[in-house]
């Protein structure tokens, strides 16, 4: 057999070997025999969406389509891993962000979507309130960030994909009637560093600070932030801010929509020189869940109604087998003796066929 047909072989058996983990939670790899790399695909997880409404109430000015906004893209990053055989990885798969909850007679407050669990988990919505000047109802929220995906092995090598930014909810009020803001995707630069070792959740989505009881939230809520690592995780969104004239009216005045969620760092780093990291590259990864205005349900008619979770991330390892060394046969040693007899056997041939002529 080849060298090249051994090596090809060889490289169909690492291709068979390739294992995919794409349930959110922690798993582990063991390195194969006569594994010396890795090559590794993995992808944060998506932000949620926020909930908005599509309004038919017969009061001009107030009837419209007024969805949440998607969630922010999380980013994939793939990397060639040096490792060795029965080292042990550790794996973390995100989950997406969380959907954001729509009441339309919510009597209590509602909470945000749900940050997405990970290295770095995604923060989570601000809650949804009600407006006593009077109760205003219904309430929107947004969804939450997508968790960060990592594979690790702990004082040798680490990498890490951020997770996407959630989407606030509709601004929907008194004096302001408008879509959500979508989250921001992961951003797609790929930092070389030791805090890539230190995980970071992403910002909760921050409440109204003007004072108002419900004044911003209940007009819209925001999103939370992707998770990433230390010093670059996701920021969460602002709540849309409004200002009541006094405590009996409850117009709000010079309200603002909601400022975005945004997603998580990306990193690797390579912590020991003999587990060195090649090929370092970053993509966008696991979507933000989409909002199609189509799909919104009329208000007052429906109820209880979610938007939609950000897509879970994956992570993917395929072994790269150690190179095939040839094997050579060995030459044996010819002695001077030995050489002298094969010259003159030679030379005897040549003499004998000169007499048979």
């Amino acid at each position: 057999m080849t060298l090249g047909v051994l090596m090809t072989l060889t490289g169909m058996v690492a291709q068979a070997q390739t294992a995919e983990f794409t349930t959110p939670g922690v798993h582990s790899y063991t390195v194969p025999t006569g594994v010396q790399a890795l090559d590794v695909t993995l992808s944060g997880g998506g932000g949620g969406s926020g909930t908005g409404v599509r309004m038919a109430i017969g009061i001009p000015g107030f009837d419209g389509t007024f969805p949440g906004g998607s969630g922010g893209d999380a980013a994939q990053v793939t990397a060639r891993v040096a490792v060795t055989p029965g080292d042990v990885v550790s794996i973390t798969v995100a989950a997406g962000g969380g959907a954001g909850e729509d009441d339309q007679s919510a009597a209590t407050p509602l909470e945000g979507g749900l940050g997405g669990m990970g290295a770095g988990s995604g923060g989570r919505s601000a809650d949804g309130t009600i407006g006593n000047t009077p109760p205003i109802t219904p309430v929107y929220t947004a969804g939450g960030g997508g968790g960060a995906s990592a594979v690790t092995l702990a004082g040798r090598f680490y990498l890490r994909a951020g997770g996407g930014g959630g989407g606030s909810s509709a601004a929907y009020g008194q004096s302001i009637r408008d879509v959500g803001t979508s989250g921001l995707a992961a951003p797609l630069n790929l930092d070389n560093v030791a805090d890539c070792s230190t995980p970071a959740d992403g910002e909760p989505g921050f409440p109204s600070t003007d004072g108002s009881i419900g004044g911003g939230t209940t007009i819209a809520t925001g999103a939370g932030g992707g998770g990433g690592y230390l010093n670059q995780a996701g920021q969460g969104g602002a709540s849309g801010a409004g200002l009541v004239s006094d405590g009996s009216n409850w117009w709000w005045l010079h309200a603002t929509k909601p400022t975005s969620a945004t997603g998580g760092g990306s990193c690797y780093h390579a912590a020991s020189a003999a587990y060195p990291i090649t090929n370092a590259q970053i993509t966008v990864g696991a979507p933000g869940a989409l909002v199609d205005p189509g799909t919104l349900v009329e208000f007052p008619l429906a109820d209880n109604v979610l938007a939609a979770n950000g897509a879970d991330g994956w992570v993917r390892i395929t072994p790269v087998a150690a190179p095939v060394q040839p094997s050579v046969a060995p030459v044996p040693a010819v002695g001077l003796g030995a050489l002298v007899a094969l010259a003159l056997g030679m030379a005897g041939a040549v003499v004998c066929r000169r007499t048979r002529r």
